[in-house]
């Protein structure tokens, strides 16, 4: 995939529950187009998956592009799985 130059092409991803888009895409990073937050305006609950990786870093770009061609201003980004922490002993 060249970088510089990534399109988004198309109509915008259907919406869903965040939570199904999590459980679809186990020990991802996900980015997703925010459309529906708790009351409290804290918790996102629904919305358009705009990408899904391994690779954090992929996202950037495929986010990036997406923002720009939908004017989207509230996005989510998440890692599914468990993220291992290293211990540091001083």
């Amino acid at each position: 995939m060249n970088k510089e130059t990534f399109q988004i092409k198309g109509e915008h991803p259907p919406i869903h529950p965040i939570k199904n888009i999590e459980t679809a895409y186990p020990n991802e990073w996900i980015e997703i187009e925010i459309t529906k937050m708790d009351r409290n305006g804290f918790t996102p609950l629904e919305g358009r998956l705009i990408a899904h990786s391994k690779d954090r870093e992929e996202l950037n770009h495929i986010a990036k592009a997406y923002r720009q061609k939908y004017e989207v201003h509230k996005t989510y980004r998440n890692y599914t799985g468990e993220i291992e922490v290293e211990a540091v002993l001083l």
